[in-house]
């Protein structure tokens, strides 16, 4: 059964992702700030208050946002692991397939939008 976006997700399935995503932020080398937009927007107050008390429970969006930064840092390593070191510089390059049309993915998914999270993810999925 797929999680509805406005399901309220229990505090140790919240721990585990949000512990991912915090140390997926620092390895992407993103500033607190910019990561507040993963949070649906400028959501800075949000961000931080997740930092503080990770333990709290996260809302099925979210995890979906969450998911999906996973399945963009899977695909990151298994194709570029034997280009360079440091696959993750994939994200400020600009790319000018669909639907990145010139800009860096990173740019692409902080619209802030969940669809460009997965319009990310499903671009690595075809490469």
């Amino acid at each position: 059964m797929r999680r509805q976006t406005t399901d309220i997700i229990n505090t140790s399935e919240a721990h585990v992702a949000l512990s991912f995503f915090f140390n997926l932020i620092k390895m992407w080398g993103l500033h607190n700030r910019t990561a507040a937009y993963s949070f649906r927007g400028n959501q800075r107050k949000t961000y931080e208050a997740y930092q503080k008390n990770p333990e709290r429970p996260i809302s099925g969006e979210l995890l979906e946002r969450i998911s999906y930064s996973m399945g963009i840092h899977t695909s990151l390593l298994i194709s570029h692991i034997t280009i360079n070191n440091n696959a993750h510089e994939w994200l400020y390059q600009p790319n000018f397939a669909a639907p990145l049309h010139g800009k860096s993915a990173l740019e692409h998914m902080l619209k802030s939008r969940t669809l460009d999270i997965a319009d990310v993810r499903r671009h690595l999925g075809m490469v």
